[in-house]
């Protein structure tokens, strides 16, 4: 899963929003790994 580091709050906003999406409906399935890697987003 991808999670964007931004520097301001409300980028956060816009741009993590389908992770955590992806993530909710991952966690309900059985034998699934779920791994998350930072990525800096440059303005």
């Amino acid at each position: 899963m991808p999670q964007f580091i931004v520097k301001k709050w409300w980028h956060t906003l816009l741009h993590n929003q389908t992770a955590i999406i992806l993530r909710f409906f991952f966690i309900m399935k059985k034998d699934i790994v779920i791994a998350t890697l930072p990525y800096h987003l440059k303005e």
